[in-house]
């Protein structure tokens, strides 16, 4: 089991922020496992991240997924770069 997003887009401050995780497991429950993302965004338990940033700058932080069928989670570091308008 695994986290098969690689990259977040770059957000953009003041502008609304989405994303989608993805992993190659079923029933998923999203979390937020170490660090945050940019002030402003938020990683939702269905896996979407979205918000408004506040704050320009590269945000590194962990995600976790936890697949219902066979209680096995994964772990992945990811970015998001924040620029200013």
């Amino acid at each position: 089991m695994s986290i098969t997003t690689n990259d977040l887009p770059d957000g953009v401050v003041g502008e609304n922020y989405f994303a989608s995780l993805n992993s190659d497991c079923g029933g998923d429950v999203w979390s937020l496992w170490q660090d945050s993302p940019p002030p402003g965004i938020e990683v939702q338990d269905n896996g979407d991240i979205q918000g408004v940033p506040n704050l320009p700058g590269t945000y590194i932080f962990t995600v976790a997924v936890l697949d219902y069928s066979s209680g096995e989670t994964a772990y992945k570091s990811l970015s998001i770069t924040v620029i200013l308008p």
